[in-house]
């Protein structure tokens, strides 16, 4: 999740993407709706049309190991997205609203939402029963402002009026990895015209719309930056980038040399393993983290599809400690396996300038070393203390024979 700031826009070039972000939302969303009479349906013929991951939208840098659902919108005053579902069986999920700039508007999520009455929310109650018709909940998402965040009700606008966005659903690391939607299926969405609801059917299946890899792209700037001659990782606010508000995100650009690999080391803080048996209310450091290999390329892809390792996936030694290698396979050190201690990450494409972002999501307040603790644009070294990620280059020679120490 890269910060924009340090790179120049011309103001014609400015005025000319967001003339072509506009026209192109309005096609994408509006398409054959007039202002004479709001839109029964918000602009949708389905709902949930839309799936980020590795292989069918890979975009604004996803986690492999969630995945990403999401429509468009086209909401009046008066007007509301209903949604009604059940908890997945999942280590996380959310709703958050993005605007036609990929910048956050509202979100809520898991442990936010109350449940209906008879259900039980899980990620507060860890007695919850497992039953899906147990565990509905409901959900609004409101055309006007939001005067408080999170909870029941979110805003699908900073103003009034008219207003067009993106709805995202996201699911992390659920129970059942085959089921990605935690066994709870795509909530059912309803718009609501100043009371009066309309039913909009989920999508039969998910499919490629090439008109937001295109927005994406127009929305986000030229990759300018490029690598020091040390990776260090400084903590990002991800605008632009439709970032999760419940993670914090840290990054550094690398660069690729045959026969170098980059190995980042630091103290894994405590998660529930859900999938091993723990319930998500479980009290750790924090709800996840990860590290993922990405492109420094528009639209922004996460390396392959097997980019990014899990808390849950990552090989730890005796005292907690992670040992990450990053590397084409060409030049993957014989000692970079579970075996020796490390998780190995794969570089796919080595043409281009690569991006390591490690996520902290939903941190303990009372821990003191998340990155969410790390102003924006700081290194994490500032205040992660042993829990920081460093970075470091060393041939696949040295590090087989040496191990991480060989690395400077």
């Amino acid at each position: 999740m890269m910060r924009r700031s340090g790179i120049e826009t011309s103001a014609p070039r400015r005025r000319a993407r967001r003339w072509a972000v506009t026209a192109l939302a309005g096609a994408a969303i509006g398409a054959g709706l007039t202002s004479c009479s709001p839109p029964p349906t918000a602009g949708l013929s389905c709902a949930w049309a839309n799936k980020t991951d590795p292989t069918q939208l890979n975009v604004a840098y996803p986690d492999t190991n969630a995945t990403y659902f999401t429509f468009q919108y086209q909401l009046f005053d008066g007007q509301q997205l209903v949604l009604r579902g059940s908890y997945p069986a999942a280590r996380y999920f959310s709703f958050t609203t993005y605007n036609t700039s990929g910048n956050a508007i509202d979100s809520t999520s898991d442990r936010l939402i109350t449940p209906d009455p008879g259900s039980a929310n899980p990620y507060v109650d860890a007695g919850a029963s497992s039953d899906m018709s147990l565990r509905h909940f409901t959900v609004r998402v409101t055309a006007a402002t939001a005067a408080t965040h999170g909870g029941n009700a979110i805003s699908a606008s900073t103003g009034s009026g008219l207003v067009s966005g993106f709805l995202t659903m996201r699911v992390y690391i659920p129970d059942n990895a085959a089921d990605l939607t935690g066994g709870a299926g795509l909530p059912a969405l309803s718009v609501s015209t100043n009371g009066a609801e309309v039913a909009v059917p989920t999508c039969a299946t998910q499919v490629v719309n090439p008109a937001l890899t295109t927005l994406v792209n127009l929305i986000l700037p030229d990759p300018t930056a490029t690598p020091g001659p040390t990776p260090i990782f400084t903590r990002q606010n991800g605008d632009n980038l439709f970032p999760n508000p419940d993670n914090a995100y840290a990054s550094t650009l690398t660069s690729y040399q045959p026969g170098r690999v980059v190995v980042v080391t630091g103290k894994s803080p405590s998660t529930p393993d859900t999938r091993g048996g723990d319930s998500p209310t479980l009290a750790t450091d924090m709800r996840y983290w990860s590290l993922c290999n990405n492109e420094y390329r528009r639209p922004f892809p996460v390396d392959g599809v097997n980019g990014c390792a899990a808390d849950h996936g990552a090989t730890l030694d005796g005292s907690g400690d992670y040992t990450f290698v990053v590397s084409p396979a060409t030049d993957r050190p014989a000692t970079a396996d579970a075996a020796h201690g490390v998780t190995w990450l794969d570089w796919t494409n080595t043409s281009v300038t690569g991006v390591l972002i490690m996520r902290n999501m939903v941190s303990s307040p009372t821990f003191a070393h998340s990155i969410a603790g790390v102003a924006v644009g700081d290194p994490v070294t500032t205040t992660m203390g042993a829990y920081a990620p460093i970075a470091k280059y060393c041939t696949s020679a040295s590090f087989d024979a040496v191990g991480a120490a060989a690395c400077s």
